[in-house]
């Protein structure tokens, strides 16, 4: 099954971790955002609540999809087909999903006004606001900032890469502008399923949306032991295309969300994946109907 490596502001990151400069590095084993490559991402833990704790998946959603332009669809027919076929299943996965979510929020019957907000429409504009925060944050270095806009372990990564940089050596990120604002910022994704609590026999609500955002950022690296001047070399523009995951927990007893939190980035999917992902799905039925 394609592996999802979790990143995000590779670049921004990869600069932090290392004196120099590459231009679109690879932080793990993936890239969270795509400039002119192509790469993927991966996993994230735990959120919290009352009663009991709720636990954020360490996985995307199953059936995640960002559809990519028709330019990358499989050229020849069967394989344009298997690939169109997939895409349409997994949006009705997500729609089914989303209907049977808000049903099970209704107090008593199917006339009762759902109790569950999805928060669709706010979905793009808090990501956003949280992208910038998370790039504003990992260049200034921003730990505290980190630990409440990011999941647990996006969070403990970027930590830990910060810490790393050398002592007098500041980073400052800008947004120089959005990019093809006709089709981006745009929501490329978004569920609500039902999962089940770790150690509990209940279960929870998880919201997930993928914002796609096109954008041009700059990002340079200043010694502050020289009065703060420019590092020589160190400034780098990049235009980059992002798929920015977000993930909140719902409590079934109370039916508030928590907050959006960034769970890294993933990036366009592919008929390879689509494969990958249903003989996958196939060898876990397997395993399933042997009782392994």
């Amino acid at each position: 099954m394609a592996e999802l490596v979790r990143l995000s502001r590779p670049w921004l990151l990869a600069s932090i971790r290392a004196q120099t400069f590459p231009v679109a590095p690879v932080v793990a084993r993936g890239f969270s955002s795509t400039s002119n490559h192509d790469r993927q991402t991966g996993p994230t833990r735990s959120s919290r609540q009352k009663m009991p704790t709720l636990r954020q998946p360490s996985f995307l959603l199953p059936s995640t999809l960002v559809t990519p332009p028709l330019s990358k669809f499989p050229r020849t027919p069967k394989e344009f087909a298997g690939f169109v076929y997939y895409i349409f299943k997994a949006r009705l996965q997500a729609v089914g999903a989303n209907i049977g979510a808000k049903i099970m929020s209704m107090p008593r019957t199917l006339l009762s006004r759902p109790k569950l907000k999805l928060g669709r429409s706010q979905a793009v504009p808090t990501g956003k606001a949280l992208h910038v925060q998370m790039s504003e944050a990992v260049a200034a270095g921003d730990a505290e900032t980190i630990r409440r806009i990011c999941l647990p372990e996006l969070a403990d990564s970027l930590v830990a890469s910060m810490q790393t940089r050398p002592r007098g050596i500041r980073y400052a990120w800008q947004l120089v502008k959005y990019n093809s604002t006709v089709s981006y910022p745009r929501l490329a994704d978004f569920r609500a399923v039902t999962m089940p609590l770790p150690g509990s026999t209940q279960t929870q609500i998880v919201r997930q949306a993928v914002v796609s955002i096109a954008s041009t950022q700059r990002i340079g690296r200043y010694d502050d032991t020289k009065g703060g001047t420019l590092v020589p070399g160190s400034e780098r523009t990049q235009d980059l295309v992002e798929h920015l995951v977000l993930q909140s927990n719902v409590s079934m007893q109370t039916w508030v969300a928590e907050p959006w939190k960034i769970w890294g980035t993933i990036n366009e999917s592919t008929y390879q994946d689509s494969l990958d992902i249903e003989a996958g799905t196939k060898l876990l039925y397997k395993r399933q109907a042997k009782g392994v």
